[in-house]
């Protein structure tokens, strides 16, 4: 019993020693040094302080993490975000349709693009101009939602793309 008292009071006695030391910035002139450990006539860093290193901010090569980058204006009637992605530079009607598998865990509907370039597509992605997605892949066909605007309207309308 006397022993693990002893251990338990070792313990403690170093976590408030540890707790109460002041955090130490090497970047600043006359901090104090980090603590180290001597063993067998080596010095070593102690653990916690090769994981703490300084992080000086320089204002001349980073940029300033609050400052709006870039400009933003908002866009005027007609104009139109994208292509993001290089399945949303055709329109939907360009693209053809030549292979699928749709007995799977995640089916996979093949399209070829205008220049000549196949691609593998699933549920979700996004073909065609209009942010159309595919929502489901079939036995012969492919169902794609899109997003058509007209007179500052939007309209979602459901296009099916079948097996040549």
């Amino acid at each position: 019993m006397a022993k693990l008292l002893f251990v338990a009071l070792t313990f403690l006695s170093s976590v408030s020693a540890f707790a109460q030391t002041p955090p130490v910035n090497p970047a600043q002139p006359g901090a104090p040094a980090a603590p180290v450990l001597e063993v067998s006539g080596e010095v070593q860093i102690s653990e916690i302080q090769s994981f703490l290193k300084p992080f000086v901010y320089d204002r001349e090569q980073l940029r300033d993490p609050f400052e709006m980058q870039g400009s933003s204006s908002p866009l005027e009637p007609g104009q139109v975000y994208g292509p993001f992605l290089e399945m949303q530079r055709h329109k939907l009607s360009e693209y053809s349709l030549k292979g699928l598998l749709w007995k799977t865990d995640k089916p996979v509907a093949i399209f070829r693009s205008p220049d000549g370039v196949d691609h593998r597509l699933t549920i979700k992605d996004y073909i065609g101009e209009n942010f159309g997605y595919i929502a489901m892949i079939r036995e012969r066909e492919v169902v794609v939602i899109q997003t058509i605007e007209e007179d500052n309207r939007r309209y979602s309308t459901t296009k099916v793309v079948f097996l040549e």
